[in-house]
C-alpha cells in the first residue's frame, strides 16, 4: 500500500504488523507542519471519522498545543461536549453516516455556518471562564455551566455588542443542538438551555405610502443614475427598474421568491408564490401563497408577457440567468435612487413586501392577515389562502397610476 500523502486529515494506514488502521494527522499552524498524530483502534470508518473530528476540535480549542490524547469511544454515542458539537454540525449537513436520505433537511449553508458560530460562542465562553472544554461531558452541562454562557451573552448585550435578535439566535441554536442530542441518543437529561429566556424583539416594519412610492419611481431617471462605489462611478439606471419595483410591490414576495417567479406560476386569477422562508433548497413547493391578480397587476403582467417567449421564462428579465446578480443589482439601485427622494425612512428593496401588506391591510382590513398568526404579528406575513383573496375582488387596492411610470 502506498504511503499516505503528506498533509493533514484522516488516513487508512498499514502498520508494521500488516494491520490496517485509521490515523489522524493534524496540521499545526504555529509549527507549519504536522503537529499531532493519533492512530485509532477501529476498522470502522464512521467511528474513526467521528473520533478524528472530535480530536481536531480539542486540538484547535487548545491552540494546537494539547498533550492529552482522546481515548477511543466505547460506542458511537458522543459524550464529550466537543464531540457533540462536531456531531451536530455533521447532522446539520445531512451526513449520510448519521442522517437517513429520506430524513435529510437540505439546510441552507448560511444557516449551518451561523449555527456553528453560535455554538462555538458557547464553547469559547466556557473556555474563557476557565472550564476545560476538552474534558467536559454532555451530562456535566448543568445550570451552572449554562449560567456562564448566559453571563457572557448578557455582558455583550449590555455593551451593545449584540441585540435582541442575535441573543435569541444564540439561545435557539444551543436549544436545538441539545434537543437533537437528547432525541438522537436518548440522553436522560433535560435541555439545560430551556431555562434561558428569549429577549423581546420590537419590530416596526417600514413601508412606503403610495405618494412616497410615486415619488420614488419618479426619481428613477437617467439624470439621477450616477453614483459612487469607492472612487468608482457607477451607473445604476436600467430601463426596467420601475416595472420591477412595481411588480414586487404588487406581489409582496421576498426577493428570493420574487426573482424565481416564472409564467408557470401565473394560474387563473392568482400568482403562486413559494414561501422561501419555510422551504429548503431542494423543495421550493412545500409551502405556497396565492396573490390575487387585480387589474393594475394584470396590466403590468401583460406588458411583461410581451417580452417573454416561453411559459418557463422568468417574469422579470427572462433572459437574465444569474438571478442572484440581478437581485443584487436591483437592491443596490433601489438604495441609490431612494436616497434621492429625501424621504426620512430606512427603506430598502426588501421593504416593498411591507408596503404590500400594509397597503392591503389598509384597504381590506383583517382579511389581509394570515389566520395562522396572532393579529399583532400577522401584518408581517402574506395572504396564503385562496378564499382570503376573494375579499379583494372589485377593490381599488393600489392608488397609483401605473401608466405614468411604464
Amino acid at each position: 500500500m502506498k504511503q499516505p500523502p503528506k498533509g493533514s486529515g484522516l488516513y487508512l494506514i498499514t502498520l508494521q504488523s500488516g494491520e490496517q488502521k485509521y490515523q489522524s494527522k493534524l496540521w499545526s499552524p504555529p509549527l507549519n507542519r504536522i503537529g499531532k498524530k493519533k492512530t485509532w483502534k477501529t476498522k470502522n470508518y464512521n467511528e474513526a471519522a467521528q473520533q478524528h473530528y472530535a480530536f481536531k476540535q480539542i486540538y484547535e480549542a487548545n491552540n494546537y498545543d494539547i498533550i492529552e490524547t482522546l481515548k477511543p469511544a466505547e460506542s458511537t454515542r458522543p459524550n464529550l461536549i466537543v464531540q457533540c458539537a462536531a456531531f451536530y454540525e455533521r447532522y446539520l449537513k445531512d451526513d449520510p453516516a448519521i442522517v437517513a436520505k429520506h430524513q435529510a433537511q437540505n439546510r441552507d449553508e448560511k444557516y449551518i455556518k451561523n449555527t456553528v458560530v453560535y455554538i462555538k460562542t458557547f464553547l469559547i465562553a466556557l473556555k474563557k471562564a476557565g472550564i476545560k472544554v476538552s474534558h467536559l461531558k454532555i451530562k456535566a452541562v448543568d445550570d451552572a455551566v449554562v449560567g456562564v454562557f448566559y453571563n457572557h451573552l448578557e455582558s455583550r448585550y449590555n455593551n451593545g455588542e449584540i441585540g435582541e435578535v442575535t441573543w435569541n439566535r444564540h439561545v435557539t441554536a444551543c436549544r436545538n443542538w441539545f434537543n437533537c442530542l437528547i432525541k438522537k441518543f436518548e440522553y436522560d437529561i433535560k435541555n439545560p438551555f430551556s431555562s434561558i429566556s428569549y429577549k423581546s424583539v420590537f419590530t416596526d416594519p417600514q413601508f412606503l405610502e403610495m405618494s412616497e412610492m410615486d415619488l420614488f419611481l419618479k426619481t428613477i431617471t437617467v439624470e439621477n443614475a450616477m453614483g459612487k462605489k469607492g472612487n468608482q462611478q457607477v451607473n445604476y439606471y436600467r430601463p426596467w427598474l420601475k416595472e420591477l419595483y412595481l411588480l414586487d410591490m404588487f406581489i409582496g414576495a421576498r426577493p428570493k421568491e420574487f426573482f424565481a417567479l416564472t409564467w408557470l406560476d401565473v394560474t387563473d386569477n392568482y400568482i403562486v408564490v413559494c414561501n422561501s422562508k419555510k422551504t429548503n433548497n431542494n423543495n421550493l413547493k412545500s409551502d405556497i401563497e396565492y396573490v390575487y391578480i387585480h387589474h393594475q397587476l394584470a396590466s403590468l403582467l401583460l406588458k411583461l408577457r410581451a417580452k417573454s417567449e416561453k411559459e418557463t421564462d422568468y417574469i422579470i428579465q427572462p433572459r437574465w440567468k444569474d438571478r442572484k446578480t440581478l437581485q443584487s443589482l436591483a437592491s443596490k439601485a433601489f438604495i441609490h435612487f431612494f436616497r434621492q427622494t429625501g424621504i426620512d425612512k430606512k427603506i430598502t428593496f426588501y421593504n416593498l413586501r411591507h408596503t404590500y401588506i400594509n397597503n392591503l391591510y389598509a384597504q381590506i382590513g383583517e382579511s389581509a392577515l394570515n389566520e395562522k398568526h396572532k393579529k399583532e404579528t400577522a401584518i408581517k406575513h402574506y395572504l396564503s389562502k385562496k378564499r382570503k383573496q376573494e375579499a379583494q375582488q372589485g377593490k381599488e387596492l393600489f392608488n397609483i397610476d401605473v401608466s405614468a411610470h411604464i
